[in-house]
């Protein structure tokens, strides 16, 4: 019994469509993996002015 019973419809909808390569579950299976972490990762640095944040009174 797999892990992911999603990987089961993947795996049945693939050999019913007669589709051998392997590489297309995998990127339909960690896209919306991968997706978030590679925003997070290349996403440019917020500009954030200090001076504004610790105001001297």
């Amino acid at each position: 019994m797999p892990i992911f019973p999603l990987t089961d419809l993947f795996d049945d909808d693939m050999a019913r469509r007669a589709i051998k390569d392997t590489r297309i579950f995998w990127i339909v299976a960690l896209l919306p993996l991968l997706g978030p972490l590679l925003y997070i990762c290349l996403r440019p640095p917020l500009q954030v002015n200090l001076s504004s944040l610790f105001q001297v009174v």
